[in-house]
């Protein structure tokens, strides 16, 4: 089956959404910590992570709020950085927390290759607005689990509800399964939502 190209999104059409505007992140100072139930923790530097192989895809953002754009993603697959940090038989759930206090999770089942550390988006380094310097890229889910700004990852064995998750989104996030996001919960809590 062919692939049928599809027009990527430009930069600034994306929406820019956060829960406290956008962090100031000293790139000199920047750690990406892995621990938790792992047999080596880890932290990595920018120029650590540019040293694991590159994975370049198309991907497309999707918000529960009903708006998307394509974007062509580069970053570190998130399997490799785990692989290294030898994860323990007993982890069920990857934790992301982010440098604006934001988190979600992952089910370990859910690492495959279509997970990345991103840290570039349709060629060009990641914009601070977008998550530099660092964001998660998962297909398949919806935008929520697309954390920015990443700074650590905790391994665990239990399960975990982030921030959206905690207000009633779906802890999956799957859009393939779109009624079990609440996004009516949401609405009436907040008033709005968040992608």
């Amino acid at each position: 089956m062919m692939d049928i190209p599809v027009p990527l999104t430009p930069i600034e059409k994306f929406n820019v959404v956060s829960i406290k505007g956008t962090p100031e992140i000293d790139i000199d100072k920047y750690e990406l910590r892995i621990e938790g139930l792992v047999g080596k923790p880890l932290i990595l530097k920018c120029s650590d992570l540019l040293s694991y192989p590159a994975k370049t895809k198309i991907m497309i953002l999707r918000c529960v709020e009903g708006w998307s754009g394509v974007g062509e993603w580069t970053g570190t697959l998130l399997r490799d950085i785990l692989n290294e940090a030898k994860i323990m038989r007993n982890a069920r759930t990857v934790v992301f927390y982010s440098a604006d206090g934001y988190s979600t999770s992952l089910s370990i089942k859910d690492l495959n290759e279509n997970v990345l550390l991103s840290y570039r988006l349709n060629g060009e380094t990641l914009p601070r607005e977008h998550g530099y310097p660092l964001r998660l890229v998962v297909e398949g889910k919806y935008g929520y689990k697309w954390i920015k700004w990443v700074t650590h990852i905790r391994i665990i064995r239990g399960r975990y509800r982030g921030y959206w998750e905690r207000q009633g989104y779906s802890n999956n996030a799957d859009i393939n399964r779109p009624g079990k996001t609440k996004l009516y919960k949401l609405k009436r809590i907040y008033g709005k939502t968040k992608g």
